[in-house]
C-alpha cells in the first residue's frame, strides 16, 4: 500500500520510535526497543521496508470533497481554525504530544 501515489499515513505521537529504528538511531521508548522492534524484525521486516511508510508520512492532511474542507490529524483539533492558523500549530499538537485528550471533541462537533 505505501507504494500507491495516492495513499497517505498520518503521523501519530508513536511513530517517531519507528522513524528512528528506520535511520538506525535507539528510540527513547522502552515498550518499542523491548517489545516493538523485536516483534517487527521477527517479522522479517527490515528498516527499509519501513522506509516506504515512514517517507508517506504527514503530520496534516488537508483536503476537499463534495464542497466540504477535510482537515485530519492524528491528534484532532480542539478548535476551528483557518489555514494561516493551522500553519502555526507545533508538531507536538499535531501528532499527539502535548494534546488535551480532556477536551469533549464529540460535544464539540455534534
Amino acid at each position: 500500500m505505501a507504494g500507491k501515489e495516492n495513499v497517505i499515513f498520518v503521523e501519530g505521537n508513536h511513530e517517531r520510535h519507528v522513524c528512528k529504528f528506520v535511520r538506525g538511531e535507539e528510540s527513547s521508548s522502552g515498550v518499542f526497543e523491548e517489545k516493538t522492534k523485536p516483534e517487527i524484525l521477527a517479522e522479517g521486516i527490515s528498516p527499509s521496508d519501513l522506509a516506504l511508510v515512514t517517507g508517506k508520512l504527514q503530520e496534516i492532511v488537508q483536503f476537499s470533497f463534495n464542497d466540504k474542507r477535510y482537515i485530519i490529524t492524528h491528534a484532532g483539533l480542539s478548535r476551528d481554525l483557518s489555514s494561516f492558523e493551522l500553519g502555526l500549530l507545533s508538531t507536538k499538537e499535531l501528532v499527539g504530544k502535548g494534546v488535551n485528550y480532556e477536551a469533549d471533541i464529540d460535544g464539540q462537533f455534534s
